[in-house]
């Protein structure tokens, strides 16, 4: 361990964060497994007690974790052992370690079904094939974030609160595993099982005609909806009539002996063949109507133009969600014992789920006026037609929004304020009407739709509506009487005189009336005012009258000046 302790002490001297020493330290126990018991070093050895150890008395001043660096307990992959044990080849080793355990998953699932339809009148020979292909099973390695997922999920109680610390402390490291792991199980089940591959297409014509008469489903989504619903149904009871075997023997070994002696039982094997197909059905009917949602809705989103991350994220949400419920209504039909920790597992599992719309997102569709063109003939179309041709073209672009984007144009020819064309128009009609062009074209785009929100449904178009029979003219539209609003009386009190006057002496001290006759129009149109003043307000009538008078001699002082020249 002399080399460890080299690592750690230059990562303390250089300063590195605390979980990058940690990382270090899995990664090379790892990397060194079944090495360690000659180490001079404590494996439960604190790198606080190791720093101290190490260049003659080294005292480290950092509070750092115990770190275990006793040899990791899965077994390396090909990828490991040719490229070496680090971060890259760790996480790659760990999906191929759960598709090998997927695979071995779905390997089991032919032979679980000779049991379940043969029972007690199975050969010994089938009887130890399923009991291999279970051994096999139990056999095929985890990986280390898996088994500390499942110690950190147990020592927490299980439940929601166990599924969530598992997953933060491992930082969801076991997401694509599970993913993995589940999408090779279920391809395994169905190149290999007879059964599944037949529950498969016979789920498939019966939902595809059941399909044909829902809108938002479809033929074709119901039928793929219906494959996978047998396809998971079937995969489900055979693992689960091998899970609840287990459960029936307890402590006992999973040998042919014990196994015959459940299946001679018939009561108790019919309970057990009884509730693993209600699992099985459950979680397949579930399923099934889980994939032809999400690609219904899928489908329906492509057409509104919707972008294909966002398709992608909705179709994951509800896959996952109907993963999780199947698994809930699978348990309970199963009369199992109910595991929330299991039924969010297994909602992860269905992430894979947006791969059941592959098809939809990947299909893309070229047309120019209603004839089905390559990608190619729409851009030499653009390319090569003039733009005053353009217009008339009707392009129809699907699965490829650039392009789509590029097709949206808008022509307007200039017209006048009565929508007549203009032959030789100026500059400013020729501004104006590439204005109005222009927010045409982004209208293409949806822009503005938000203007119709909150409008009364009679106010927005409708071709229904807007249909009138042959004969009848339209009947006059009623005219809501509007009551006048009743005006507000003005009140004439001393702040209304001094605001009043203050604002006719800013008026007159500005220099806005320039002869006699101004002012005397300026007191005709406030007669009314004026004349509150004099009865009310009689000083500051008079402050404005001695205003007035000072201007009118103004106007006389410069017309004896004018005439005397």
């Amino acid at each position: 361990m002399e080399e460890l302790k080299t690592i750690v002490q230059r990562m303390i001297d250089a300063g590195e964060p605390e979980d990058k020493i940690r990382e270090a330290v899995r990664i090379y126990k790892k990397r060194n497994q079944g090495k360690a018991q000659g180490s001079t070093v404590d494996p439960t050895m604190s790198q606080d007690d190791m720093g101290s150890q190490l260049d003659g008395g080294f005292s480290a001043s950092y509070d750092l974790p115990q770190v275990d660096v006793t040899a990791s307990q899965e077994e390396d992959t090909w990828i490991e052992r040719t490229l070496g044990k680090n971060v890259a080849t760790d996480f790659f080793g760990d999906l191929w370690r759960a598709g090998e355990q997927g695979l071995a998953q779905g390997a089991t699932v032919d032979e679980a079904f000779d049991v379940y339809k043969k029972g007690k009148n199975i050969s010994d020979a089938e009887l130890n094939r399923y009991i291999e292909v279970s051994d096999a099973l139990d056999k095929t390695g985890v990986s280390d974030e898996m088994r500390e997922y499942e110690e950190i999920k147990n020592e927490a109680g299980g439940g929601v609160w166990g599924f969530m610390k598992g997953m933060i402390q491992t930082r969801g490291q076991v997401i694509p595993q599970v993913i993995v792991s589940s999408a090779a199980a279920m391809a395994r089940t169905f190149f290999d099982s007879e059964e599944a591959a037949l529950a498969a297409g016979t789920g498939a014509g019966v939902a595809g005609a059941a399909g044909s008469f829902v809108p938002i489903v479809g033929t074709a989504t119901g039928a793929i909806g219906g494959a996978v619903a047998g396809l998971t149904g079937s995969m489900e009871t055979a693992l689960t009539l091998t899970e609840l075997l287990k459960e029936e023997l307890g402590e006992k070994d999973f040998n042919k002996e014990n196994i015959r002696a459940i299946l001679e039982n018939e009561e108790v094997f019919e309970d057990i063949k009884d509730r693993a197909l209600a699992r099985g059905a459950t979680i397949g009917a579930v399923e099934g109507v889980t994939v032809g949602l999400s690609r219904g809705v899928g489908a329906k989103l492509l057409a509104k133009g919707a972008g294909k991350g966002k398709i992608a994220r909705q179709v994951t949400g509800i896959e996952m969600t109907g993963g999780a419920g199947g698994e809930a209504l699978g348990q309970v039909a199963a009369g199992q014992e109910f595991d929330i920790a299991e039924v969010l597992m297994e909602g992860v599992a269905e992430a894979k789920g947006v791969v059941n719309v592959a098809d939809i997102l990947a299909k893309k569709e070229y047309k120019i006026n209603g004839e089905k063109r390559t990608r190619k003939e729409v851009l030499d179309k653009i390319n090569n037609t003039k733009p005053e041709s353009l217009a008339e073209i009707q392009f129809d672009i699907t699965g490829d929004k650039n392009l789509d984007n590029l097709v949206r144009e808008m022509r307007l020819p200039v017209m006048d304020y009565k929508n007549n064309p203009v032959v030789n128009p100026h500059a400013r009609q020729v501004s104006d009407n590439a204005m109005r062009c222009l927010v045409k074209n982004v209208a293409m785009f949806g822009l503005g739709i938000s203007v119709f929100t909150g409008m009364a449904d009679e106010t927005l178009p409708d071709e229904e509506k807007d249909k009138q029979p042959k004969g009848k003219k339209t009947p006059p539209k009623k005219t809501e009487t509007v009551q006048e609003e009743t005006p507000v009386e003005q009140v004439f009190d001393e702040g209304w005189a001094d605001a009043f006057v203050e604002g006719a002496m800013k008026l007159i001290d500005g220099g806005l009336y320039e002869s006699r006759d101004q002012l005397v129009d300026f007191y005709k149109s406030n007669s009314e005012a004026i004349g509150v003043l004099k009865d009310k307000f009689p000083e500051q009538k008079d402050k404005l009258d001695k205003a007035i008078t000072s201007l009118i001699d103004t106007f006389k002082q410069d017309t004896d000046s004018e005439e005397g020249k």
